[in-house]
């Protein structure tokens, strides 16, 4: 399996290796690993793992997953620590690039609903899975940048919000 079966995958499940909102830290720990830095302040958490990130609420005694992002932008830095163990291991290869075209079709292929596009502020495009709260941040690559077409838009990063779920699929 490829970096695009994992942005399909969290796409329709609403998850990243099984957990996502709703979840505990200590969950998401044990599945994506020990390598991550937290961010904490107050009633609010973000822990990075690189590729992705989740964002926590502290609810009683927990901190409670409320959303993560898939930052796809950052594989343009080609280091392959970016991506965590978890991730490595089960999809292999992470491209650097992947354009919506692209992921559109392969959401397709599982039988996952429309990319609606939402809005467009500067070069950045926002993308909504139909029936999720899940959306798709593009940039608009400029016709002059090297082997770009006219109009081609490149995943910036995938943000899954709470309540996501899994996507009912045709």
């Amino acid at each position: 399996m490829t970096g695009t079966d994992f942005y399909v995958d969290a796409l329709l499940s609403g998850l990243v290796c099984g957990v996502g909102p709703g979840f505990t830290a200590d969950e998401i720990e044990g599945a994506l690993g020990r390598e991550y830095v937290d961010d904490a302040r107050k009633k609010r958490m973000r822990r990075d793992y690189g590729l992705v990130e989740f964002y926590f609420d502290r609810v009683k005694q927990a901190w409670i997953c409320v959303g993560s992002t898939i930052q796809v932008h950052r594989l343009l830095d080609a280091d392959p620590e970016i991506v965590p163990s978890a991730l490595a291991d089960r999809y292999s290869a992470f491209a650097t690039t992947l354009g919506v075209e692209f992921l559109a079709e392969a959401v397709g292929a599982k039988g996952g609903p429309n990319l609606i596009r939402e809005s467009a502020t500067g070069e950045f495009v926002r993308y909504r899975l139909h029936g999720a709260n899940c959306f798709v941040h593009a940039r608009q690559i400029q016709a002059e940048a090297v082997d770009a077409r006219p109009g081609f838009e490149e995943v910036w990063s995938i943000e899954i919000r709470g309540s996501a779920g899994p996507v009912a699929q045709s």
